[in-house]
């Protein structure tokens, strides 16, 4: 059976597990910032502040709902690093959409405050 498509939305997951969004937003600023199109596990653990186990899990939820995609044969200066995950422009689109949703809601409540 299939689920309702908003059981996919960025919103509705990120409601049933926050975890999930902190890793989106560490993999979006991680490869965003740099020439990177992916990052390793690691790296994104020490931003996020999750484990190892966890990030992963995360990831792995991000890429069955089409935000994150594993990528195979990374490499740095020093030779091969292994794998990891980018974002897809979806994931990139919930990230952006998420944080004006943010802005939105602190306009909100600033200009309550002045009323």
């Amino acid at each position: 059976m299939r689920k309702p498509k908003e059981y996919y939305s960025f919103r509705a997951l990120m409601r049933r597990n926050p975890a999930v969004a902190k890793v989106l937003a560490g993999l979006y600023v991680l490869t965003s910032s740099a020439d990177e199109t992916a990052v390793g596990i690691k790296p994104l653990c020490n931003l996020v502040g999750l484990d190892y186990k966890k990030t992963r899990r995360c990831l792995r939820t991000l890429w069955r709902r089409g935000f994150a995609r594993p990528m195979h044969g990374l490499w740095t200066e020093s030779g091969p690093a292994g794998s990891g995950y980018g974002i897809t422009r979806e994931g990139e689109q919930a990230v952006e959409e998420w944080v004006w949703d943010i802005i939105q809601h602190e306009v909100n409540k600033l200009s309550a405050q002045l009323v």
